[in-house]
């Protein structure tokens, strides 16, 4: 049986929500994969027999990086007439070909075979090689001790590139922004004026209004200056709709560097805005299991569009009642009935089935994740709540924090594992170790035990026991957690989370940082309840733990009170659904811009899927409080992580139950 419901904007209305939205987006620039592979520098070596003589350069530009390697090494052996400075230059910009794969391995062989090391050059390719490994700490360390006199042109073009990356996967944008203006300085020909233009434009976008006005006010003139004002001008502009700040900041600063051909991409992309539909087809399933998170989306999406539509709006909303078993029928039926926007569905399954379609004649927010990888559709785009995302930034979190090696703690279920296992993997791709995994029931009540068995609180005890029959007499005991663990990922909810960690801190692991989901927060702050997590650092929507949301929270709680409270992030879900439409366009074709929402800093990936960077909290005396990125004391201290990657634990991830 389908449900219709037609929603249009009342024209007696008085506008419902009036307010400020300041969201605080951080962002964490993906990595790359480091391959697997054993060749050795000779194997490489071998291979230059049948190399077929093209200038390396050429395969450079041609992005076979693994032939340009062959080249520069080719060229490096080629005589043993050549001078060991050119040499090592050769073997140098092999590593640097093969750092663009990134093959790790051969790279660290051959920067290892260089003649005269700890040189400006080759220093340079060290820190690339660190970076590479997803230690932008360690990048900053070597380039930090580089001393700028001497460098030529190129070298220091090289050195305010790799200090600008390594600070955008710190979180530290601002400083990343200053490196890309001094880079811009350096730079001769259009093509990488306008690339270091976008990525700096990237960092900014990382910002809140507030946080630029902040550091404009106390920055001295100059281009970073200006850059932050445009950033600041450029956010209002979208709030407001048009260019006339724009034109105002290029009539107060003529010679800047954006204004030759920047200013006119960011104008376009402040007027390249998605059609306003006419009227979207809103496809939840309002009966079964997820209906009462369905009908949360659906308040959160009719506020979005109660607030952002005046009274002249001409477009409407229709609601179907869409579920894996009418999908198809559903889908059909809204476009039949004159929908020229879809949002929905929600069930997996009925995304599933709706993501094998081959043609899509209007635009299609899917509000959820396909587990299949089809090739992506101009018209369709992801947008979901997957906990496995959340796991995954938690990951990197982790690992730009310092921390090397640790365990998990999850619930046996299956969203234990799948939360588990899709942490245990991103560590590990990143270089991280697992040094063991513990599983605890969700129908038990008595947590002390799988915390002793993971913390070896059971080993030590025996091993006392056992010195105890051999010695003999009356021995005095303590007994002692292990020590080869520096984090714990604590996979729970609050119900868990709040048993769990008292029992950590009384087996003597108060000091090892405890790292969770979004999960393990009512979303409503509980001070009395809340204070035995105290120390658990978090990720989750700007909408629950920013203090900017609290005066719009406040407002649309008082329509949709029970929703708010106990549904609050799937009403932000609907809240951001509705107010990304109108700038897909932009994320779509600029992949630099991004979109602050109640549910965290939207971006569209090359599938259309929308990737959600979080916020980050920590409990202190029973509520979440806001914590930054990186502090400023890591950015200089050295990485003692593991250069190898490890072997993953021998068990893998157990299934529940195992």
């Amino acid at each position: 049986m389908k449900t219709t419901l037609t929603y249009s904007h009342p024209r007696t209305l008085n506008t419902l929500i009036r307010l400020f939205l300041l969201t605080a987006a951080v962002s964490l620039t993906a990595c790359q994969t480091i391959s697997d592979s054993n060749e050795s520098t000779t194997d490489i070596q071998a291979e230059v027999i049948n190399v077929a003589p093209q200038p390396a350069e050429i395969l450079e530009s041609q992005g076979d990086y693994r032939a340009a390697a062959n080249q520069w090494l080719m060229l490096a052996n080629k005589t043993s007439e050549l001078k060991t400075e050119q040499r090592d230059d050769y073997r140098l910009r092999a590593v640097s070909a093969l750092l663009q794969i990134p093959d790790t391995k051969q790279a660290i062989q051959i920067l290892n075979s260089v003649s005269q090391q700890n040189t400006p050059r080759w220093q340079i390719s060290s820190a690339q090689l660190q970076l590479a490994l997803n230690k932008p700490t360690d990048t900053l360390n070597i380039l930090f001790n580089l001393p700028t006199q001497g460098l030529n042109k190129n070298l220091l073009k090289q050195r305010l590139q790799l200090q600008a990356d390594a600070y955008r996967r710190l979180g530290n944008y601002f400083e990343a922004v200053q490196q890309r203006v001094a880079l811009d300085a350096l730079l001769d020909d259009a093509l990488s004026q306008d690339s270091n233009h976008s990525e700096l434009w990237a960092d900014l976008n990382q910002l809140s209004v507030a946080a630029l006005s902040s550091i404009h006010a106390v920055t001295t003139p100059g281009h970073y200056r200006d850059w932050l004002e445009l950033a600041i001008l450029s956010k209002q502009a979208k709030q407001i709709g048009g260019t006339v700040q724009l034109d105002e900041w290029q009539r107060k600063h003529p010679l800047h560097p954006a204004v030759s051909r920047f200013l006119t991409t960011l104008k376009n992309i402040e007027q390249s805005t998605t059609a306003t539909p006419t009227q979207i087809a809103l496809l939840l399933p309002l009966q079964g299991r997820i209906a009462e998170p369905a009908r949360a989306i659906r308040d959160g999406f009719l506020a979005a569009y109660y607030r952002n539509n005046t009274s002249q709006s001409n477009t409407s909303i229709k609601l179907y009642d869409a579920n894996a078993s009418n999908i198809e029928t559903v889908y059909q039926q809204a476009i039949t009935d004159g929908a020229d926007f879809v949002v929905g569905p929600l069930e997996k399954d009925a995304v599933k089935q709706l993501n094998q379609k081959s043609n899509f004649t209007v635009p299609t927010l899917m509000l959820n994740a396909s587990d299949e990888n089809n090739v992506a559709h101009s018209r369709l785009y992801q947008f979901a709540l997957l906990p496995e995302d959340e796991a995954r930034q938690v990951a990197e979190r982790i690992w730009l924090e310092g921390h090397s090696k640790g365990i998990i703690i999850y619930p046996e279920s299956n969203w234990g594992e799948r939360v588990g296992k899709a942490f245990q993997q991103h560590w590990q791709h990143l270089g991280g170790q697992l040094v063991d995994i513990q599983a605890y029931s969700l129908t038990s009540r008595d947590y002390a035990k799988p915390v002793r068995e993971v913390l070896n609180i059971d080993d030590s005890k025996k091993r006392f026991q056992k010195l105890k029959r051999i010695i003999g007499g009356k021995l005095e005991f303590e007994a002692r957690r292990r020590q080869d663990i520096d984090f714990i990922f604590l996979a729970a909810f609050p119900e868990q989370a709040r048993q769990i960690r008292p029992q950590l801190k009384f087996y003597d692991a108060s000091t090892v940082p405890v790292y969770a989901t979004s999960h393990v927060y009512t979303g409503n702050v509980d001070r009395q309840r809340d204070r035995d997590m105290n120390g658990i650092i978090f990720s989750d929507m700007p909408w629950t733990i920013n203090n900017p949301q609290i005066i719009l929270k406040t407002t649309l709680s008082k329509l949709w009170q029970t929703r708010t409270e106990k549904l609050a992030r799937f009403y932000a879900f609907g809240f951001d659904a509705y107010n990304v439409i109108p700038n897909l366009q932009r994320l779509q074709r600029y992949p630099f811009e991004r979109y602050n929402g109640l549910t965290g800093s939207l971006r569209l990936d090359e599938n259309l899927h929308i990737i959600r960077q979080l916020s980050w909290a920590k409990f202190r005396a029973g509520k979440p409080r806001l914590e930054p990125i990186v502090t400023e004391t890591k950015l200089f201290q050295p990485d003692i992580r593991e250069t190898d990657p490890p072997t993953p634990i021998e068990s893998g991830f157990p299934k529940p139950g195992e």
